[in-house]
This record gives structure tokens, sequence and C-alpha cells, in this order.
């Protein structure tokens, strides 16, 4: 989960990229916090990636230096890592209202930070599950975005009832935390026959229409059958899916060793992702 990141201590920030606090306009009158990651080496409106931060519903900041600073300087993109409430003192839809005002942002240029509907959504654990919902519920509206980057996303609460999984140890984020995490979301049991639409990205059932994407996770993640699950889907519906999976790399891997080589191949997997749908893409259309 995005919380890993604090078992080690996260490598320096990179030269050239400046980092801006800002208070965006929510639902109700109330701000959400973001922060911005931009390069200083590059002039003018940018491409952004929406990045959502994880936590399991329940933990984590925006505040996601390492991965927001990560893009914006391998990239030359800007990143805005956004807020959200967390649970159980804010259950769905809370979160996912935040992220979509946050994503409407984004789109609309960010006051003239970026360039309007020049945006990829991402984040990480819960963050890459609150991506994928943000994405269906913008899809379902009619507003195009141009990919989404799922980073070992929590998309299906019926993985915290799954019997087969009892006796199976999972570093990080395992049955039980997860278990924890989606009934504190939910506010209700997890598993159950019917949940609201897009709470539970996963369960979706046509995921046709929607961008492109980019899936990554471990193969001992708790999450890897459903991310599995849900690249097969996408696929089969007619989306273009890319996915990454590390052999024996537990959840939150990248957050917890960043240097690692199988993180510097991970990220610049997911990079090389971003950098097609956004800088490639703009180059053809200018």
């Amino acid at each position: 989960m995005g919380a890993a990141r604090f078992l080690m201590r996260p490598p320096p920030l990179p030269d050239g990229i400046e980092i801006t606090d800002l208070a965006i306009d929510g639902s109700d009158g109330r701000s959400i916090a973001v922060r911005c990651y931009t390069p200083t080496r590059v002039d003018g409106p940018l491409p952004v990636l929406l990045w959502i931060h994880g936590g399991g519903m329940i933990l984590g900041d925006h505040r996601d230096d390492q991965w927001g600073a990560f893009y914006a300087d391998a990239l030359g993109i800007a990143v805005a890592s956004t807020a959200y409430r967390l649970a159980p003192e804010h259950p769905f839809p809370a979160a996912l209202d935040d992220v979509t005002a946050a994503a409407r942002w984004a789109l609309a240029g960010g006051e003239g930070r970026f360039v309007p509907s020049r945006c990829v959504i991402g984040g990480e654990s819960a963050g890459g599950g609150l991506a994928a919902a943000v994405v269906q519920r913008l899809t379902d509206q009619g507003i195009g975005v141009s990919a989404q980057l799922l980073v070992y996303p929590m998309l299906d609460d019926r993985t915290a009832v799954r019997s087969d999984i009892e006796a199976k140890e999972h570093a990080v984020w395992n049955k039980a935390a997860n278990h924890l995490g989606w009934s504190s979301y939910l506010d209700g049991e997890p598993g159950s026959p019917t949940v609201p639409l897009y709470a539970v990205p996963g369960r979706r059932d046509d995921l046709a229409g929607l961008p492109p994407t980019w899936i990554g996770v471990g193969t001992v993640d708790l999450f890897h059958d459903e991310c599995i699950d849900y690249s097969e889907r996408l696929r089969t519906a007619g989306v273009d899916c890319e996915l990454d999976v590390v052999e024996g790399a537990p959840h939150g891997f990248a957050s917890i060793a960043p240097k690692a080589s199988i993180t510097r191949s991970f990220r610049a997997s997911s990079g090389a992702f971003v950098r097609r749908m956004l800088l490639d893409q703009s180059q053809r259309e200018s």
C-alpha cells in the first residue's frame, strides 16, 4: 500500500523539480489539497499525470514525493497528486468525489498549468483502485482521459473474503488489512451481493470504452489475481491493456525498495507507457 513508503527512507528528490502545494475547489464548498510537481527545465502548460496515493482507503496522504517527482523528472510532465477523504470517517463516495473533482480540474487545464484534456489518471494500491473508479465514472459521463495507470491497484472487495487464500501470508498488505480497508470504505461487509456503482471498479461488468491501461503487480501481491482478471477483461472488451507482472514481488515493493532493480524496471515500464500516452501522442497531434 502507499503507506509502505514509510518503511524506508525515500531517496532525495531530483534536482530541477518544483513542488507547489495548492487547494482546489471540491464539492459542497470544501477544498482539496493538491501537490504539483513540475520540471523547471520545461516551459508552458504541460501534459499531466493526476496521481492518487495509496493507503488502503484508510491511510496515506497526497505528499507522495517519491512517485510524483519520479514521473515529473523522468518524463518532463506535470504531476498533480491529490488528497482525498479517508475512511472510516469518510466512507464511499467521499474519496471518489474528491478525486473526481481533482480529475475535472486537471482535465480543464489546472488553471493554466496543464494542457487541457491531456491527462493520464493513475495511482498506487488504493489510489490505483480509485483511479480505475474515477475513469469509469468519467467515461460514463462522456469525459475522456488519455489513459489510466494502475500500480498494483486495489480493485475488488471480494478478495477480502476469499476462503482459498486464508492460509497464505502476504507481506505489507494481507487479507486482514484488506478486509479492514474495504469494510471501512464500503461501511459494511466486503463481498456482499451488490455494491454501489463505482465503489468497486473490479465488479464492473462492461469495460468497453475505457481508455488504454497499464497495470503492474507482483506475483506474491494479495491483489495479483484481481489485477490479472481486470487486465484480461479489459482486453476482452477491446481496451488496449499493458500488463507488467513482477516475479516474486510483494505489494508495495516499489515504494519499499525504490532503488531495487525490479523497481527501476517497473517504473521504467510505467513511465514508457505514460510517455506514449501523453508525449508521443501530443507530438503527433502538434
